[in-house]
C-alpha cells in the first residue's frame, strides 16, 4: 500500500470515529477540528499528509518553525510544553498554542505579541489532576487569578482550555 493510500485510509477511519462520537453527544462534527501530529513523522509522510489534510501539530517550537517554513500553507499548531525563551519563535510560526500552564507564560505571550504586533490564540492549559508533576492551571487557581488572566485578553486570544 502506498503512503497516501495508507494515510487516505487512516483519515477516512478518523473521521468516522469522530462523526460516530458526535452522533453520540449530538454534536456536529463540523465543529471538531482534527489536528494530525507530525511529532517523530518522517519527513515524506508529513509531506504526503499536507496533500490531504491542512491542520498539524508539533511538540517542539524549532521543530515546528522548520516544518512551517517548509510547508506554510499548513495551519501550525503548537501542543508541547512552551518554555518562555521560545514564546517568539512560537508566536511567528503557530496558528494556535495549546499549552498555556501558567500566569508567567501567558505574560510573556502577551509581551512578545505586542511587540510582533499580533494577537495570537491560546488555550490554557488545566491540571485536573492537582498533581504537582504535571502542568497547567489547577482550577482552583484558575478561578482565583481569574481576572489577572483575562486583563491579558486585549492582546492574547484565548480560545478555550485544554
Amino acid at each position: 500500500m502506498s503512503i497516501q493510500a495508507q494515510l487516505n485510509s487512516n483519515l477516512r477511519a478518523i473521521s468516522a470515529d469522530i462523526q460516530a462520537a458526535c452522533a453520540r453527544v449530538g454534536r456536529d462534527a463540523a465543529t471538531v477540528k482534527l489536528v494530525a501530529v507530525t511529532k517523530y513523522a518522517e519527513w515524506a509522510w508529513v509531506q504526503e499528509l499536507s496533500s490531504l489534510h491542512q491542520t498539524f501539530g508539533e511538540n517542539r517550537p524549532q521543530q515546528m518553525a522548520e516544518r512551517q517554513t517548509l510547508l506554510p500553507s499548513i495551519e501550525w499548531h503548537l501542543i508541547g510544553q512552551l518554555q518562555r525563551n521560545k514564546v517568539k519563535l512560537a508566536l511567528q510560526h503557530a496558528s494556535l498554542i495549546h499549552s498555556v500552564d501558567s500566569p508567567k507564560l501567558l505574560e510573556r505571550i502577551a509581551e512578545v505579541a505586542a511587540e510582533l504586533q499580533i494577537r495570537p490564540r491560546v488555550l490554557l492549559q488545566l491540571n485536573m489532576s492537582g498533581e504537582e508533576s504535571k502542568a497547567g492551571f489547577v482550577s482552583d487557581e484558575l478561578l482565583t487569578i481569574w481576572r489577572s488572566v483575562i486583563a491579558f485578553a486585549d492582546r492574547v486570544q484565548i480560545e478555550g482550555l485544554m
